[in-house]
């Protein structure tokens, strides 16, 4: 979550961008629709319990909405393979608690960076000039 804060914050500031976040290419993820069970309002069930995860519905964003709903996401949740490594990340807004959440893979995060996010150079940093001050 950390990562997807500071991209945004970054993509967001006016007088240095060393980040931009592209609206295309779009980053893929799967939307999973709320079940029917009545849960606690105190505390936070695991994804299994309160979404219908064999029912997957595909759907895609631009990586600045994923990285604003990470953000200010209402519900995230890591998602780990047999194996115990992250795969993912389930997360929704507030306002979509009731209805849906959403998964992201790392994989489609990691080649939607690659291929879209550009590290801009901005201006070069000139090079501070030194004076050689020892004596010959």
């Amino acid at each position: 979550m950390l990562g997807f804060y500071a991209a945004r914050k970054m993509s967001d500031t006016t007088t240095f961008q060393p980040v931009k976040i592209p609206k295309r290419p779009l980053i893929q993820v799967t939307a999973f629709s709320r079940n029917n069970r009545k849960l606690s309002s105190i505390s936070w069930p695991a994804v299994d319990e309160a979404f219908d995860l064999n029912r997957p519905r595909s759907t895609s964003m631009p990586g600045t909405t994923l990285c604003d709903q990470i953000v200010h996401s209402h519900y995230l949740a890591l998602w780990f393979n047999q194996n115990n490594r992250l795969r993912g990340m389930f997360f929704c807004l507030e306002k979509k608690k009731e209805t849906e959440v959403q998964r992201v893979e790392i994989e489609a995060i990691v080649n939607s960076s690659s291929q879209s996010l550009i590290l801009a150079t901005g201006p070069s940093p000139s090079p501070t000039s030194t004076r050689n001050t020892t004596a010959s």
